[in-house]
């Protein structure tokens, strides 16, 4: 049951993202994504990130355990790696393309792009600061444990549960330094979408930077934690 809700999702995932890319209609976005996108770009920006959306889902659909009971190891191995380059990939493009066309991921104001007022601007900001330390927290803290100590049992176990012994303190330093990649990114990210909120349109230079830096460092690190488990673990779900 499990393998077929993945499955599912990703199906669903794949459904969504080809009707926004062959719409051109954005509305399936949450509207602070594209809140100061302008009108002639909203149509690019819905087939982008409906690319984006349909190459996860289909990415999520081929990591379903449900193709380990069908397939030889090797072609079930090669599947996996390929959906958790096709998940990661739709994701940083669909982020990409929102950034790109309506200047930062979360913004609001309306199509002008009306910078927040000073006082909000400072307390999004410290939002998204104290949101951004939280979550960084949450995977840099077990991601150092684990490259301390080896102790994986912060994730699941199916997740190492064919993980042969003598690969367990390769397994927990490669899965280790993933998730403090991942935190780092994220919490980056979290930073980026506050400056964006924060400034105007034309001023959003230095989040998106930061924006693309913690993109690439949660991406790489998602990309790493799961091609790891993959690797040592034969499977995503042992």
């Amino acid at each position: 049951m499990d393998a077929l809700i993945v499955l599912l999702i990703g199906v669903l995932l794949a459904a969504l993202g080809i009707f926004m890319a062959v719409s051109g209609n954005p509305s399936l976005l949450h509207s602070y994504h594209y809140a100061t996108t302008p009108p002639e770009e909203l149509p690019a920006l819905a087939r982008e990130t409906g690319i984006g959306l349909a190459a996860s889902g289909v990415g999520v659909a081929l990591m379903s355990p449900l193709t380990a009971s069908v397939l030889p190891s090797a072609v079930e191995m090669a599947l996996t790696v390929l959906g958790v380059a096709l998940l990661v990939g739709g994701i940083a493009g669909a982020l990409a393309a929102v950034i790109r066309h309506n200047g930062a991921l979360i913004t609001f104001g309306g199509v002008r792009g009306v910078p927040l007022s000073r006082p909000n601007a400072w307390l999004v900001l410290a939002v998204c600061v104290v949101v951004g330390a939280v979550v960084a927290l949450t995977c840099i803290v077990p991601g150092v444990h684990m490259l301390m100590t080896g102790d994986v049992s912060s994730l699941h176990a199916y997740h190492y549960a064919n993980v042969a012994a003598a690969d367990m303190p390769a397994f927990a330093a490669g899965e280790g330094l993933s998730m403090v990649g991942l935190g780092v990114g994220l919490g980056i990210c979290l930073v980026a979408g506050g400056l964006g909120m924060a400034v105007d349109r034309r001023r959003r230079t230095l989040s998106r930077v930061l924006a693309a830096v913690g993109g690439v460092l949660a991406a790489a690190g998602l990309a790493g934690g799961l091609l790891v488990i993959v690797y040592y673990n034969g499977s995503l779900m042992g």
